[in-house]
């Protein structure tokens, strides 16, 4: 399966759950319950569009079986303010969420029950050991600094337009997508997000608008544990639909002076406003084309003063 079917896929099981939090939404409100409340039944999010896609597309009726290692190791790993009263917060709203499913009839009563039976038994327990995950957390984070060879492609263009980096991990996820697209001939007059294995990452000024948990602005490369050979994507524009394919080509022991550096690239890069990736080539092939695109224009040192302006301050 490509990138693009898989993320289809995605944000059309996305978009069915929204439908049900909306539903779930209005049923709260029919039965009275208060609007602070209401606010906090969209953890729901967190859980049904970044947990169960984080390794597969999981249907939100698959949900209950999936309840124990969320409550378990993911809220304490990824959920924002992972406390003791949001997890308890949480454990109320995946419950009254499921009893609402179960009276639509998407889940059987067995399976509602399993689950209410499986988060008390064992609710104590994983609260218990919630300390040991977060100090596994800490521990990570204080571990010696890394910085990664990483290499941009522009799908669809992977031979004709890319950029191989050098860049620290305490460098936050923010900052390296737009240093991407930057670096790819892009003006940031668009939205981005970050697709990763746990979930989507959003622009940080689209965090009030769209409900998506990670905030860029928190977390850095070295949050998300990255090693070898994995990849993630970023997307720009979800209009003309620009998606940059990211490769950690090795990972090395130690920061440079510099967040990022350029050290190598080929291809100019996208044009804004084109119409996407299926008008480059046209832009590409013809010279002499409206938008004064040129193909050949990368320089490798023009864009290394840009970073340096923008990333590299000393």
């Amino acid at each position: 399966m490509t990138f693009e079917s898989y993320r289809k896929k995605v944000m059309k099981n996305d978009r069915r759950n929204y439908k049900y939090i909306e539903q779930f939404e209005m049923w709260l409100k029919e039965n009275k319950i208060s609007a602070r409340q209401i606010d906090d039944y969209f953890s729901l999010n967190l859980f049904l569009n970044n947990y169960l896609t984080a390794n597969g597309i999981v249907k939100m009726e698959d949900g209950p079986s999936k309840v124990p290692y969320y409550l378990e190791v993911w809220f304490w790993k990824y959920a924002y303010q992972p406390n003791e009263k949001n997890f308890k917060n949480s454990i109320e709203t995946l419950k009254i969420f499921y009893e609402y499913i179960c009276t639509l009839g998407k889940i059987d009563e067995k399976t509602y029950t399993n689950m209410c039976d499986t988060i008390d038994k064992n609710m104590a327990i994983w609260l218990k050991q919630k300390g040991k995950i977060k100090q596994s957390l800490i521990t990570k984070k204080t571990l010696k600094p890394q910085k990664y060879k990483i290499t941009a492609y522009l799908h669809e263009y992977k031979k004709e337009i890319y950029r191989i980096y050098m860049v620290n991990d305490n460098m936050t996820i923010s900052n390296f997508c737009e240093a991407v697209i930057l670096s790819m001939n892009g003006d940031l007059s668009h939205l981005y997000e970050m697709n990763y294995k746990y979930g989507i990452y959003i622009c940080d000024y689209m965090n009030e608008e769209m409900p998506y948990e990670h905030k860029m602005e928190n977390i850095t490369l070295k949050d998300l544990s990255l090693k070898s050979q994995q990849r993630l994507y970023i997307r720009y524009d979800f209009g003309d639909e620009w998606i940059f394919e990211i490769k950690i080509n090795k990972v090395f022991d130690g920061h440079d002076s510099k967040q990022i550096i350029l050290l190598e690239g080929k291809g100019c890069g996208i044009e804004e406003d084109s119409g996407g990736p299926h008008n480059l080539y046209e832009l590409i092939s013809d010279k002499d084309n409206e938008w004064g695109y040129n193909y050949n224009s990368f320089n490798l040192d023009e864009i290394n003063k840009m970073l340096d302006k923008r990333y590299n301050k000393s």
